[in-house]
């Protein structure tokens, strides 16, 4: 194992505020931050005070050649080198580009070590009010066409299902899921969470025809199935 270092490290969904004090010092003392969007991650730091850090940029269709390219740059400009990586928001790795870049890094021998916080997943599921302690199934983003139905109709009801969905596709996810569970099924939609606008909604599937959600920022939802 090399002496370099990526630490994954969660940032705010929303709420600037919500930034543990260990993920502040590792961002202030690394050589680099390694970011999903640079713009994003340039106001996070600009934010808590954190000026002049260089920042990089690996996105959703950034290879694993292009990531192996970058940290070896990094390698040779750095000895060792201490390397933060972080997401849009919430915690790296929980649907966006963080898993490459930790099988990169482990792959060329660097030790990986989170740093832990927020995550949307975890945030909607501390207040829905409903059962999870018997495990639920966390989906991430349904597929937007192949293999959607498929998936859905063979999706179990044994425990709470998961996923995240962009504002304009919520609806129609919720009524496809209609179409396969019992009009008994709940779900817990949370949207802007931590933000000003933050809501949290709970309905049965029957009254799906006369929920209108808020068509701004991605939700995260929740649904405790029923089948027909």
């Amino acid at each position: 194992m090399s002496d370099n270092i990526l630490y994954v490290v969660a940032t705010p969904i929303g709420n600037l505020k919500d930034i543990t004090l260990r993920a502040l010092e590792c961002l202030s003392t690394v050589d680099m931050v390694i970011a999903e969007d640079t713009r994003v991650a340039h106001r996070l730091l600009q934010s808590h005070g954190i000026t002049g850090m260089k920042i990089e940029s690996v996105r959703e269709f950034s290879t694993e050649e292009d990531i192996e390219r970058l940290l070896g740059r990094i390698e040779k400009d750095y000895s060792p080198a201490k390397v933060a990586y972080v997401a849009d928001a919430g915690t790296p790795n929980i649907s966006d580009p963080g898993g490459r870049m930790v099988q990169v890094a482990r792959g060329m021998n660097w030790l990986v070590t989170p740093i832990p916080g927020v995550s949307a997943l975890t945030a909607l599921l501390s207040v829905c009010g409903l059962p999870t302690s018997d495990g639920f199934l966390f989906l991430g983003f349904l597929p937007k066409k192949k293999g959607r139905q498929t998936l859905l109709k063979a999706l179990p009801a044994r425990w709470p299902i998961v996923f995240y969905e962009r504002p304009e596709r919520l609806k129609r996810t919720l009524a496809d899921l209609a179409g396969v569970y019992d009009s008994a099924t709940i779900a817990v939609i949370g949207r802007e969470l931590t933000k000003m606008f933050e809501t949290i909604d709970i309905i049965n599937m029957e009254q799906l025809d006369s929920y209108s959600p808020v068509l701004k920022g991605e939700a995260v939802a929740m649904i405790v199935p029923r089948k027909k």
